[in-house]
């Protein structure tokens, strides 16, 4: 839902205003006047997670001001890992109605962060709406809304993960294996919010109790995962959980109440930790636990989300390959026998679970190589005939 004011009213005109719709949070932005020396400009702010977006003002705009806010929204989320496809969902929710609210609303909070993103403002002399290029001025808006989010938080990236995955926590629609998993879940995503609290918090270890008796669950659903689903290993189902239940419980937990689904980047730093290396498993047993996690994790959590169980084994296969490099520096050997087993274990998994995945990724190579590729299936097949 975009919020406006009565004095864009006619700028607004073209959306259909329900009273009786009610958007979440995430999905409802407000817009506010603003200026930057002698431009007027238009500031839209989440409800959510106050994340700032600027437009030009209405005098200087051809178009309806959604327009550009909807193309500078789907770049900066496509920029942070989006496709284009999820963008325009989460644009359809937004842009599917407004409301006329007062000038200056009952919402402290967002009334709170215009008054700081109206200061940084009064106060920029960058580049701005004097470019007569399209793209340096989307640029050059894009960079102001940074600017902007940056006053508020300690780093632009943090705001932008935190709207960046609220977002995916609503645009998921889980298909879980039990209704038990699917609350679970939504329970996770609750404590998105404590992400930056610390133990000198007096609500942190209850937090991190509920956070625990959480990962009891989904670990027990793991367990059952690991009987009846998981391939054949040498790893036994004891150390796979155990490996499984120190991420989870000790190092999520050691500094902020994070859980599973607050930063997939959580994973290879956990796999560089002493933690890890306390482990009586391999680097390759490791990465194969974490595997099979993933691929849990797509079926419980995640319906299946190519984007999301793309990012998680991209994220395992760089820790696997960094710690590979380190362990193998005096032994070239061993890199490459580890890089093959990680190549063979990525393609059989995209086969067996991601064609979809791995037609898109040849699809986009050049013809050259595709030929090259094909010459080598080709070649191993004649060997394997004879």
């Amino acid at each position: 839902m975009i919020s406006y004011s009565k004095q864009f009213i006619n700028n607004f005109s073209s959306m259909k205003t329900d009273p009786t719709d009610k958007p979440s949070h995430l999905t409802n932005w407000y817009v506010k006047p603003a200026r930057v020396n002698q431009f007027e400009l238009l500031l839209y702010i989440n409800e959510a997670t106050k994340l700032p977006i600027v437009i030009p003002g209405t005098e200087f705009l051809r178009v309806e001001p959604n327009i550009v806010f909807k193309h500078l929204l789907i770049v900066m989320m496509v920029n942070n890992h989006f496709t284009r496809e999820k963008a325009n969902q989460y644009l359809k929710l937004v842009l599917a109605n407004g409301q006329i609210v007062p000038q200056i609303t009952t919402n402290f909070a967002v009334e709170r962060a215009n008054q700081e993103y109206q200061g940084v403002l009064a106060n920029f002399n960058g580049p701005l709406l004097d470019e007569t290029d399209q793209e340096k001025l989307f640029n050059n808006l894009l960079n102001l809304s940074m600017q902007l989010a940056q006053s508020k938080v300690e780093s632009v990236n943090q705001l932008l993960t935190q709207f960046m995955q609220r977002v995916q926590f609503d645009l998921q629609n889980p298909v879980p294996v039990t209704a038990k998993s699917s609350e679970i879940f939504r329970e996770y995503a609750k404590f998105f919010g404590d992400h930056l609290m610390t133990a000198e918090n007096p609500e942190f270890s209850s937090v991190v109790v509920k956070i625990r008796q959480l990962n009891g669950n989904l670990l027990d659903d793991f367990k059952q995962y690991l009987r009846d689903e998981a391939e054949i290993s040498k790893v036994t189902a004891t150390d796979a959980l155990k490996l499984v239940k120190t991420y989870l419980n000790n190092y999520l937990l050691q500094i902020h109440p994070l859980t599973l689904v607050s930063d997939l980047t959580n994973l290879a730093s956990f796999m560089a930790s002493p933690l890890a290396q306390k482990s009586d498993l391999s680097l390759l047993e490791q990465v194969w636990v974490f595997e099979q996690f993933g691929k849990f994790l797509a079926k419980v959590l995640w319906a299946y989300d190519l984007d999301i169980t793309k990012d998680y084994l991209r994220v395992l296969y760089e820790a696997q390959r960094s710690l590979a490099k380190a362990e193998s520096e005096a032994d070239p050997q061993l890199e490459v026998t580890q890089m093959e087993s990680q190549i063979q274990q990525m393609l059989m998994y995209m086969l067996k679970k991601n064609q979809t995945m791995l037609t898109r990724i040849i699809t986009d190579i050049p013809t050259e190589q595709r030929q090259k590729l094909k010459k080598i299936i080709d070649d191993v097949e004649q060997k394997a005939k004879k």
